[in-house]
């Protein structure tokens, strides 16, 4: 009788039938960003809305701070105006292009102001017209996997989903 150290034809076949399925059923796991965009974009959001918070906070000029959402960007503004790049980084601007391409928010066309004390106004065209809604602000992000960031009217804000 003679014994060998290989595998039959039929181990091979059907390792290679096992190693097709896993393939079939993994790897778009890994190459889908499903979700993965959604989830940057809405922590991207809420560190922009805590950068104006803060800073409404803590510069005692009286400058008004708000997050101007659009339909292609989400900005920090000062007064109305974006921040001069000289004095800030870009990173008082998110784009909706790139990785973004093809999400935006629920809340698109609409301004959230902050005041001293870091509470959420809205409603009006600036902070001294703006005033303290009675419920929360919910900002929900267009995509394949439904995600929202919630701003309180005491100005904390939440991550959702």
């Amino acid at each position: 009788m003679r014994t060998s150290g290989g595998f039959t034809l039929i181990e091979l076949v059907a390792t290679i039938i096992v190693i097709g399925v896993l393939a079939v059923t993994v790897l778009p796991r890994f190459s889908d960003r499903s979700g993965v965009a959604e989830y940057a974009l809405r922590d991207q959001l809420i560190a922009l809305a805590q950068e104006a918070q803060q800073r409404a906070m803590f510069d005692h000029s009286g400058a008004c701070y708000s997050l101007s959402l659009q339909a292609d960007r989400a900005e920090v503004h000062r007064d109305g105006g974006t921040f001069d790049s000289g004095n800030f980084d870009d990173t008082m601007i998110v784009g909706f292009d790139n990785d973004y391409d093809g999400l935006g928010t629920t809340a698109s066309g609409s301004t959230v102001y902050f005041d001293a004390l870091g509470n959420l106004l809205t409603g009006g065209a600036d902070c001294a017209s703006s005033s303290i809604p009675a419920a929360a602000l919910t900002i929900g992000i267009s995509g394949g996997n439904p995600v929202s960031l919630i701003i309180h009217p005491t100005g904390y804000v939440q991550r959702q989903g």
